[in-house]
């Protein structure tokens, strides 16, 4: 596996590779302040997933720690460390890094301007702000801080409406601790959308009650979504700690939301292919609670995946765009392009549809984990209001998860439904992700998609040719002119064992894969445990994406290789500069 990492010959390719040295110099271009500070702040605010580590302390080195799930920030609190998918908040130079599709450090350009944001426009945040509370927020922020973590989000928001071309009167953006986060507020998009019976079940539930008596809202799932998707689709906490909360129990419902109101499915779970209409629309009318009569029915929230885990769209648009004009007035959609490998022109196409869109600036683009955003088209965004005006509307549990400031002006009554407190952690991370993405998109895209397209390329047949030892998972190119460069860039990898016919790795023994490639390993090059001649190879920290398991009773894993936008911008970049050289 570390050969498909090594040093290739062709020119172009070594910039993807051997990035490391490159990296370590440009950090001393960059004056930083506190790269303590900036670390520490860009991994407050988030949920257990982004709690920062020792190391030699990180979950991937534990057995029976989810890391999906995290830690609890009372667990530990370390500035500089690495999260529960093995990446830090501060820049890593000296790791190769192809882990884009899962978490990402930031590079030393965007913590730089993050490092600057913090000093300059959150008055010098520090520390001590930090670690009298575990690493979570301070409810006693200095004023200038406060202000300053509100105009941040402001120019976040506006920044971001921006960089996709999107009319800021047009739609609203929610920003969200997280990809998974967003969820929630796509839950309540669906619940505002749904029939004045639903939302009459939705308000008059009380905390407390064991079960509601009927649902409300009916999500149907995509495979290879985060695993914290399902409960927090359904209203339930996801991780072992919230952003605004030190420590919650994963798959409990939310305060104010009563189990049963909203139930989320898995349509493959159940053996139904959703690149087939009938049988979708076949799977929700059967999943309605009264057959005999559309009176009952819940509302539909159809989870559309616009880049998978394995980089596949799924349900197909077609299918996507028959349903919703069938069952009209009774499904919202919901696009998941968290992965943002996908063009602008996607995002606005989906938007104006009346599509609610959720997306991260922390995968694709390489901010650090973890940055989410709900955009909600304008009806969606009248319907969320008008939910917020009734009561009992806003479960009182959305404080957790959200702040005030993290709801744009244009929904003041879903503003005064949250506390005050605004999260700064989140405010730095889009800061930096924002960075990222402005850099990317100032480039040719003729250029930025020569690359994608060649790297793709250039890694299958690398892959290619270690086989059967590793092989390529063909995931299909569906709705290829959406993607970047018109390609999936996720390569995923199955690794086998011992020869052709040999058993494939699950995902237990990929993690152990993943962890070694990520360990300096020249030590044991002895000549006994591994071949002297080894060393220079040994030596190299690559990490990947998170080892996955596949669905329909697949018993083995794959381990993905992802290409980032900051991988495309530094060849881009360095290959401009070198022609402008060449005309001098």
């Amino acid at each position: 596996m570390i050969s498909l990492l090594r040093r290739p010959s062709v020119n172009w390719a070594n910039r993807f590779f051997s990035t490391t040295t490159t990296q370590q110099n440009q950090k001393k271009q960059y004056r930083i302040i506190s790269e303590a500070a900036t670390s520490a702040w860009l991994a407050s605010g988030g949920d257990g997933r982004v709690t920062l580590h020792k190391e030699d302390a990180a979950p991937l080195q534990k057995d029976g720690v989810d890391d999906d799930v995290g830690f609890s920030r009372k667990d530990v609190f370390v500035p500089i460390g690495i999260n529960a998918y093995g990446t830090g908040t501060n820049p890593r130079p000296e790791i190769i890094e192809r882990s884009s599709c899962t978490s990402s450090s930031p590079r030393i350009e965007s913590f730089a301007a993050a490092d600057i944001a913090r000093t300059e426009q959150l008055g010098g945040l520090d520390l001590e702000h930090l670690v009298d509370n575990n690493g979570s927020d301070t409810n006693n922020l200095p004023a200038q801080t406060v202000n300053g973590v509100r105009d941040l989000v402001s120019t976040n928001r506006t920044r971001l409406l921006e960089v996709l071309g999107l009319e800021k009167d047009n739609i609203s953006v929610i920003m969200c601790a997280s990809g998974t986060d967003a969820e929630m507020i796509g839950a309540l998009a669906g619940i505002a959308a749904a029939s004045s019976d639903n939302i009459s079940r939705w308000t008059s539930a009380k905390q407390g009650s064991a079960v509601a008596s009927s649902m409300a809202l009916l999500s149907i799932l995509m495979p290879e979504t985060g695993s914290g998707v399902g409960d927090a689709a359904g209203m339930r906490h996801h991780s072992a700690a919230a952003p605004q909360a030190g420590m919650v129990q994963p798959g409990e419902p939310i305060h104010g939301v009563v189990d049963g109101l909203v139930v989320a499915v898995e349509p493959v779970k159940d053996g139904i292919d959703v690149t087939d209409l009938d049988a979708v629309k076949g799977y929700i009318e059967s999943k309605q609670p009264d057959m005999t009569t559309t009176k009952n029915d819940a509302q539909v929230l159809l989870h559309a995946i616009a880049g998978s885990k394995t980089g596949m769209h799924q349900p197909p648009l077609t299918v996507v765009d028959t349903l919703a004009k069938e069952l009209d007035g009774n499904l919202t959609v919901i696009i998941d392009a968290c992965q943002l490998r996908v063009t602008p022109e996607y995002i606005r196409a989906q938007l104006a549809k009346g599509y609610v869109v959720l997306l991260t600036g922390s995968k694709f683009y390489g901010g650090p984990p973890f940055a989410g955003a709900c955009l909600l088209p304008e009806v969606r965004t009248k319907e969320m209001e008008a939910l917020a005006s009734t009561d009992g509307g806003i479960p009182s549990g959305l404080s957790a998860y959200f702040t005030r400031d993290d709801m744009p002006h244009c929904m003041p009554l879903l503003r005064s439904a949250l506390s005050e407190t605004p999260n700064a952690g989140l405010a730095l991370r889009w800061a930096t992700a924002l960075h990222c993405m402005e850099r990317y998109h100032l480039l040719p895209s003729f250029m930025t998609n020569r690359v994608a397209k060649r790297w793709v390329s250039r890694v299958r047949n690398l892959v290619e040719g270690f086989y059967p030892a590793v092989e390529v998972l063909e995931v299909g190119d569906d709705e290829a002119e959406y993607r970047v460069g018109k390609v999936n860039t996720i390569v995923s990898i199955i690794v086998r064992i011992a020869g052709k016919d040999g058993g494939l790795l699950g995902v237990k023994g990929l993690k152990q894969l993943q962890l070694l490639l990520g360990t300096d390993l020249s030590e044991l090059c002895d000549g006994k445990t591994l071949p002297k001649s080894a060393k220079g190879i040994a030596s190299i920290r690559v990490q990947l994406g998170q080892p996955v398991m596949l669905g329909r009773g697949a018993t083995h894993g794959i381990v993905r290789i992802a290409l980032g936008a900051t991988d495309i911008c530094e060849v881009v970049e360095s290959a401009m500069k070198a022609s402008e050289e060449n005309k001098v």
